[in-house]
């Protein structure tokens, strides 16, 4: 992607995504020449390497969308008679998520997203915990994969009525970052009331794996309408993928 292509991506991805969102696009992106700088996949990893697609002809009436992807990125938005439908398949993943040296060493892309899952695990009780841990060891990665979006949104582990209320508090933090914090304001109201729109009480927080800082695990929210995962690919948890589905609106299709 070329300079003057980059910046009319950010143009459009600005219309989309809130301050928050586009910083995380950028540092997804810019890991992928920590990457390159430190001799994995030298001349093959670059921030340049991402691309913005169109489907269909955007216009105010009739049905449109546009995704954009690379390496740990991919941001598919639906546009049916000039109101976004949806903004799922959603994931920004990382590698290495804790950058341990150089001019950006500190720099960690999913803080939150793995802080927030570990500090709800850690707060329940042992017998919570057994109930919320699926697994023993982790999946080497996320289930819901391309095309795989509802055959794995089975509720296991923990329902949510089972919490206490500062614990459903954090969850909803949790789903919020996924679904919600990446796009707009205006947008913001709507994705909120989709992820909103089943049962609160059962969602389910299910988690793979030990809880140990800087330690494989993995752990999946799934509500009536939606799944969220993340997964660590390697032992060290510095490689990390995840997902969000809106399962009744994948790619802006109903189910």
């Amino acid at each position: 992607m070329s300079a003057a292509q980059k910046e009319s991506a950010w143009s459009a991805l600005g219309a989309v995504w809130s301050p928050a969102g586009v910083a995380k696009a950028r540092n997804v992106m810019l890991l992928q020449d920590i990457l390159a700088a430190s001799g994995n996949g030298s001349g093959q990893r670059s921030s340049e390497r991402f691309s913005l697609s169109v489907f269909g002809t955007p216009a105010e009436t009739g049905t449109w969308g546009f995704r954009f992807e690379g390496h740990h990125l991919t941001q598919s938005v639906a546009v049916r008679d000039n109101s976004i439908v949806s903004v799922t398949p959603s994931s920004f993943s990382a590698l290495p998520n804790r950058v341990p040296s150089g001019p950006y060493m500190g720099l960690n892309t999913l803080k939150d997203e793995e802080g927030m899952a570990r500090r709800l695990m850690a707060d329940l009780s042992p017998k919570l915990q057994g109930r919320a841990r699926v697994g023993d060891s982790t999946p080497y990665n996320i289930l819901s994969s391309a095309g795989r979006e509802r055959a794995n949104a089975k509720k296991t582990g923990l329902p949510a009525s089972e919490l206490s209320t500062a614990q459903r508090d954090l969850l909803w933090q949790m789903i919020e970052l996924y679904g919600v914090e990446h796009v707009p304001a205006p947008l913001a109201a709507a994705q909120r009331a989709r992820l909103q729109s089943g049962d609160r009480q059962a969602v389910h927080f299910a988690w793979y794996g030990a809880n140990t800082p800087e330690k494989a695990f993995g752990y999946r929210v799934i509500g009536d309408g939606f799944v969220i995962e993340m997964a660590s690919v390697d032992a060290e948890a510095q490689h990390l993928h995840t997902i969000y589905h809106d399962l009744d609106n994948v790619l802006g299709r109903s189910a």
